[in-house]
């Protein structure tokens, strides 16, 4: 078996070159996406395995917008073109293995499944499909507005948008925007793993079907249910891993949520998460801070050596 890890990058190079390190077991092959804010040469100086790229095509990626689903679809396009692989899994540059490679490659080889996590069918009316329904267009003038630093200093980026929300309300509930005929909309976590036969029917899905990209391009956090949808309206709903086993939270990672204002976000792992995030069965945890989680990746290295 090969493992393709696809890894969406944008702060943190030492965490991301111990990140590689870790999991390069010689067989495995890495491809990075890293943030077009962030300054590249930090993190090719971090990564020393030649069994890891950085894609050249790299987007300005906004937490909620559509850059992190196109992101992903670039790094598993490249990964599956270049090195295919029987599994490919999707991680973050905050990410960290909590199971030694070959703990990883048996879960994986166990059978034939796809680690997503797909919560459930969004229902009209819920404020998840709400969410599905709601256009980004205003985004653009919010980010134009937050680039002029003058206005960003008093703060206008904030007020316009606040004036947006109120005076559109629930407008765009009534644009008529529809998921094309027979599509059921489903959300799920962001991080998953895919088998090889998943992975091109996503790809195969996404490049026969523009008018279902154009849909979540304009989608509120459209990477919590862009991947879900395809594979959940698929025979693939079939293959999803059984049940959810101790401590996984999102596909095959164990996280730690903080509600920050009406979201759930996950929050940075220290040392005294150690004895819960080994009693997961996930393979990996996030997220690790280079200033913060120094402690609990250690005491991870040496659990990870002892069991080879």
């Amino acid at each position: 078996m090969r493992i393709a890890y696809l890894i969406l990058a944008h702060h943190q190079p030492r965490h991301l070159g111990a990140l590689i390190e870790r999991l390069d077991d010689g067989n495995a092959r890495f491809f990075v996406h890293l943030d077009q804010k962030s300054d590249i040469v930090p993190f090719r100086n971090a990564i020393r395995s030649a069994r890891a790229m950085l894609l050249d095509e790299r987007l300005p990626i906004a937490w909620g917008e559509w850059n992190m689903v196109q992101a992903t679809l670039d790094l598993l396009r490249r990964a599956h073109q270049q090195s295919p692989s029987t599994h490919y899994q999707l991680l973050s540059g905050d990410c960290y293995p909590i199971k030694s490679n070959q703990e990883i490659a048996a879960k994986l080889s166990s059978g034939n499944f796809n680690y997503i996590t797909i919560n459930e069918q969004m229902k009209p009316g819920s404020r998840f499909y709400d969410r599905l329904l709601y256009r980004r267009s205003d985004r653009h003038l919010i980010n134009f507005l937050k680039r002029r630093r003058s206005l960003a200093r008093l703060n206008i980026p904030t007020y316009v948008g606040r004036l947006i929300k109120r005076v559109r309300g629930k407008q765009d509930r009534f644009t008529g925007r529809t998921l094309p005929a027979g599509i059921k909309p489903y959300k799920g976590g962001q991080w998953w793993c895919l088998t090889h036969d998943c992975a091109r029917y996503v790809l195969d899905y996404a490049e026969a079907n523009p008018r279902f990209v154009q849909f979540f391009r304009s989608t509120r956090i459209p990477d919590e249910s862009f991947f879900h949808t395809i594979i959940a309206n698929s025979e693939f709903v079939h293959t999803l891993s059984p049940g959810r086993p101790r401590g996984v939270i999102s596909g095959n990672h164990y996280v730690r949520w903080r509600k920050v204002n009406d979201y759930f976000k996950s929050r940075v792992l220290k040392e005294g998460d150690f004895d819960e995030v080994v009693a997961s069965q996930a393979c990996f945890a996030r997220k690790f801070s280079e200033t913060q989680s120094g402690e609990l990746i250690r005491l991870l290295h040496e659990r990870i050596s002892d069991r080879g």
